[in-house]
């Protein structure tokens, strides 16, 4: 047994290892906490080292008393969503490991959607959606990935925020920042595969400060699947047919992601994007 003042380097070691912990406890599971970057890359390390699958959370949008868009025939976002949902899952799980943010029809808040994925360390987080219009025209399937777009006020202070936290803690708010790339990335292999194959229209991948991917600590996407006051695209998706295709298709999309960040640099190495640092993005 060690005395007290003469620790080994045996000692120092497990202590500096349970000390690591804890900090990394704290500011992973908490939304409201603060996260250091550095800290939290070596954090992405560690897990993805060790795990021999990926963690892949689907978060079928609204639910319970929020039914999202409904079309003229009764089709509700909320059915609509965790349909694909529970058919993505089936095919995903034949390679990864994934969790639903529900199962059924109930309500959960946005803030604990992305708590989630945070709670599990998943790799990515998918939202699904559909949308609506008044304009009975509107159709064709988005790709959305976090962030602001430039001389908007939320885009000015986002930026400063960003700057000031480099030598500091991030708010958790920000957190998918730090994600940028990954996250676009995502999005537009995903995007690809949609719209080669699902004879959809294209309105294309977007950028917004969507608050379901704000607090995500991971690379997180959302997903527009098509407008269900559409009467043709509700018709659609209401085909089992269609939405095991859909399912199919952002499987390709998640796969060929998976394969590109096989080959990249570490995520300690990597140059972010948005960062405020000016060095620029790594690719």
């Amino acid at each position: 047994m060690a005395k007290t003042g003469n620790i080994t380097t045996e000692m120092k070691h497990v202590h500096i290892t349970l000390t690591t912990k804890l900090f990394l406890i704290v500011f992973l599971f908490s939304t409201s906490s603060f996260v250091s970057i550095n800290t939290f890359s070596q954090a992405q390390i560690v897990s993805n080292d060790l795990r021999k699958h990926k963690l892949i959370l689907i978060n079928p949008g609204h639910g319970g008393h929020d039914s999202g868009a409904i079309g003229s025939s009764g089709l509700s976002e909320k059915d609509l969503t965790l349909t694909l949902a529970k058919r993505l899952k089936q095919i995903l799980t034949q390679t990864y490991d994934v969790y639903l943010t529900r199962e059924g029809d109930y309500w959960l808040a946005i803030e604990r959607r992305t708590a989630l994925a945070n709670h599990h360390r998943c790799d990515i987080l998918v939202n699904l959606h559909a949308s609506g219009s008044f304009h009975h025209t509107a159709r064709g399937i988005a790709v959305f990935y976090f962030g602001y777009n430039a001389g908007q006020g939320l885009y000015i202070q986002h930026r400063k925020d960003l700057i000031q936290s480099e030598h500091r803690l991030l708010p958790w708010k920000h957190v998918q920042s730090t994600h940028t790339n990954q996250s676009k990335l995502l999005a537009n292999l995903v995007h690809t595969k949609l719209i080669e194959s699902a004879n959809s229209t294209d309105r294309g991948i977007h950028k917004a400060p969507l608050s379901v991917l704000s607090g995500a600590g991971m690379p997180a996407i959302l997903i527009e699947i098509g407008y269900v006051s559409h009467p043709t695209e509700e018709r659609n998706l209401r085909n089992p047919e269609v939405i095991s295709d859909l399912a199919r298709l952002i499987t390709e999309g998640i796969n060929e992601y998976f394969r590109q960040m096989s080959g990249c640099i570490k995520s300690e190495d990597m140059i972010e994007e948005n960062m405020g640092t000016g060095r620029g993005a790594a690719w």
